[in-house]
């Protein structure tokens, strides 16, 4: 097996727990729950259709400047 093939299976074994992670937040808390990476694409989502796709609901660009606030913190560290 190559090592890129090992790191797609670590990755595709990381996006499944972490989607059983919102499902389970979802059925706990009734709440709907989306992750998305630094490009705002959907990796996990309460509504499966939308994983892979961008999210495009971030009025005043909220996530958008969460995120960013987030990677400057880590930044300095």
């Amino acid at each position: 097996m190559s090592l890129n093939t090992t790191k797609c299976d670590h990755i595709s074994q990381m996006l499944a727990h972490l989607q059983e992670h919102v499902q389970l937040l979802h059925k706990q808390r009734q709440r709907d729950l989306e992750i998305v990476n630094r490009n705002k694409i959907i990796l996990a989502d309460v509504v499966t259709e939308d994983i892979g796709t961008r999210l495009d609901h971030d009025r005043n660009n909220e996530v958008g400047k969460t995120i960013h606030a987030i990677c400057d913190r880590h930044a300095y560290r």
